[in-house]
């Protein structure tokens, strides 16, 4: 989008820009939006009505009264490369969406919108490209539940993020330039919803089972090789890891109890641990596009009704036939039931380890019945020769 002229506004509006424009007395929203419409050509070119309750892109509460605040504000996709400062006015101001504009800078005083419930700078992967770092003061709107920054050019996240008590959702999908996310992030006790996606981020801040309402986490197509041990806390229903680079499976995954939905593919995961099938509650599972050459017999253990997806491991060709029987496992032509040979190794190994156990009991049991035949003769044997001695005397 480019920046409209001035040049082809409504003569009633080339006053505003004009050096003996009048200057409005601001006393509530109605005035404010006139105002900032006379400061910004990209809004006088689309606000173009006399009543400013009839424009586009302002949600109003009591519309077409004098006392009508603004509730929600979407300036997207109309070329604005400096954000007017006049909107943290609008101070009952709860939605203020500014996507698909190329903007360089946010006011610094945007942290006197105390009321703001959402802010979106990038929806999917549009513009703002040119912002990098989002200014301190976002962390005074107390009440934010949805920071939606997108595929922006943001290097990092204010330290001072931890201050958002109500946040719910972060999502920076698409910010390929930031590599990290603050500690303080954890102290955001209200998240539910992490989305990381298609960034450089390499680690999750390792406290990041403090967020004990954390649903969701998509990291998909980000650096992470590995999880926090402490990940294991957080109440998660869906981990998207695919396109990391995870070579080994994290069992700190198998600890999350309440897991749903494993994205795990298209990784260079060579290994499952045994353990996998101690997730009770999931749903689906994938694996496909690793490098797995076996699956483990655990992986029996899941419900048989778990969508798991192990095609594109070209070094799987065998599969062991509890893992088989599950109803929805999803394998390459050419995969059929069996056992490697370590896994035959390893059946041996277990079943000999067993049969010494076995050994071993029965030699105790041996033993003891041993010692209470004795011990039983010996009392007998003590008996008869208290009942003799009694018969001589």
């Amino acid at each position: 989008a480019t920046r409209h002229s001035t040049h082809s506004l409504p003569p009633a509006i080339m006053g505003c820009f004009s050096s003996k424009a009048s200057t409005y007395k601001v006393t509530n929203d109605v005035d404010f939006v006139r105002n900032i419409r006379c400061k910004c050509p990209e809004l006088a070119a689309l606000w173009t009505q006399s009543d400013p309750h009839e424009w586009d892109l302002i949600e109003w509460d009591r519309r077409g009264t004098a006392l009508a605040r603004v509730l929600k504000l979407r300036l997207t996709n109309i070329g604005l490369a400096d954000l007017p400062s006049d909107i943290v006015n609008l101070t009952a101001l709860r939605e203020l969406n500014v996507s698909g504009n190329n903007l360089a800078s946010l006011p610094s005083s945007i942290g006197q919108l105390t009321e703001l419930r959402k802010f979106v700078l990038c929806e999917r992967d549009d513009n703002n490209f040119a912002l990098t770092a989002l200014p301190d003061s976002i962390t005074r709107c107390a009440k934010l539940e949805e920071l939606i920054l997108g595929a922006s050019s943001i290097v990092s996240l204010p330290a001072s993020i931890g201050n958002l008590k109500e946040l719910r959702h972060l999502s920076v999908r698409g910010s390929k330039h930031l590599e990290l996310l603050p500690d303080s992030i954890v102290q955001c006790s209200a998240l539910t919803e992490i989305n990381i996606a298609f960034t450089s981020i390499k680690s999750l801040p390792e406290s990041i089972g403090d967020l004990r309402k954390l649903e969701i986490l998509s990291a998909a197509s980000t650096k992470l090789s590995s999880l926090p041990v402490s990940i294991s806390n957080c109440p998660l229903k869906l981990l998207a890891i695919e396109g990391c680079e995870f070579e080994t499976f994290p069992e700190e995954i198998v600890e999350i109890i309440t897991l749903e939905r494993l994205w795990a593919h298209n990784n260079r995961i060579m290994k499952l641990p045994e353990s996998i099938g101690n997730m009770y509650k999931l749903e689906e599972l994938t694996l496909q596009g690793n490098r797995l050459a076996s699956v483990p017999v655990g992986l029996a253990s899941i419900d048989a009704s778990v969508v798991v997806d192990l095609t594109g491991n070209p070094k799987l060709k065998f599969v062991p036939s509890e893992v088989m029987s599950l109803d929805s496992v999803k394998l390459d032509k050419g995969v059929t039931k069996g056992y490697t040979t370590d896994q035959r190794i390893d059946q041996a190994e277990d079943l000999a380890d067993r049969a010494g156990d076995l050994a071993a009991r029965k030699a105790k049991f041996a033993k003891e019945a041993t010692k209470a035949v004795v011990k039983k003769a010996a009392g007998e044997a003590s008996s008869m020769a208290s009942i003799l001695m009694g018969k001589k005397k």
